[in-house]
C-alpha cells in the first residue's frame, strides 16, 4: 500500500518457518516519525511506538501483571522547612533551608511527616547536619504511628551526629525496622532533637533523605 492510500480491511498472518525475528521495524537515519501507530475509527492515533522505541498511549494500559527485573530506587528529600516544633518552650530559627536552636541549654525537638508510596520498602535514612558543637549531638528517629491504636508507635530507624567537625556531614541508618510502607494502617514521621549548644549556629540541621524501593515506576 502506498503512503496516504486508504486502508482496506485485511486478514493476514505471519507464519515463521524458522526460529527468527518475525518483524523488524527500523527507522531511516535521523528519522523522527513513529515506528508504529494504532488509530481509532476516526483516524486519531491512540497508541504509538516512537522513533526512539518508546511506547506511548492515551488509553488505559491493561495487563494481568507487570514484572520488573529489579526494584526501582527512589529518594524522598525532606527539607528543613518541613520540620515544625515538636514541643513547647524552646527558642528556634528555621529559614526553610536549615534550622537551629537559639538559646543554649534548651532541649529542641522537631517533627516532619513523610509520605511514601504504598508497599514501598524503606532502605536508608540520611541526616544532613552541620555539627561543630563539641557538647551537643542531633538525634533523628524515623517512626510510624498506628491509625487504629492510640499508643501504637514503632521506631524504624535512628541515627545521631557525633563529634565536632566543619561542614555538612551525613549520618545514616540502613537497618530499617518494619521497612514496608503500610499507609492503610500507619502514618510516618521524622523526629529530631538536640540540646542547643553554647554557640547556637554551631549545630544546624539541613534536611533528611529517605531512600526506598518500589516494584515499578510510581
Amino acid at each position: 500500500m502506498q503512503h496516504g492510500a486508504t486502508a482496506a480491511e485485511v486478514e493476514q498472518a505471519i507464519l515463521l518457518g524458522m526460529n527468527t525475528v518475525g518483524l523488524i521495524v527500523r527507522p531511516a537515519v535521523a528519522a523522527t516519525s513513529d515506528l508504529q501507530q494504532w488509530r481509532n475509527a476516526i483516524d486519531t492515533t491512540i497508541t504509538r511506538i516512537t522513533s526512539g522505541g518508546a511506547l506511548q498511549s492515551s488509553a488505559a494500559v491493561q495487563a494481568p501483571a507487570f514484572n520488573y527485573p529489579a526494584p526501582v530506587t527512589r529518594t524522598l528529600s525532606v527539607p528543613a522547612g518541613a520540620f515544625i516544633p515538636g514541643s513547647s518552650f524552646f527558642d528556634y530559627e528555621n529559614n526553610g533551608s536549615r534550622f537551629r536552636g537559639m538559646t543554649a541549654g534548651q532541649n529542641a525537638a522537631f517533627t516532619a511527616p513523610i509520605n511514601l508510596p504504598q508497599d514501598a520498602t524503606i532502605t536508608a535514612v540520611h541526616l544532613h547536619v552541620q555539627d561543630n558543637a563539641a557538647t551537643s549531638d542531633a538525634t533523628l528517629i524515623l517512626y510510624r504511628q498506628s491509625l487504629t491504636v492510640p499508643v501504637g508507635f514503632t521506631n524504624m530507624a535512628q541515627m545521631s551526629s557525633s563529634g565536632a567537625a566543619t561542614g555538612i556531614r551525613i549520618f545514616s541508618d540502613t537497618t530499617i525496622n518494619v521497612p514496608v510502607v503500610d499507609n492503610n494502617q500507619y502514618q510516618y514521621h521524622l523526629y529530631l532533637s538536640f540540646f542547643t549548644p553554647t554557640t547556637p549556629s554551631s549545630l544546624d540541621v539541613w534536611g533528611v533523605r529517605v531512600e526506598y524501593t518500589v516494584n515499578g515506576v510510581e
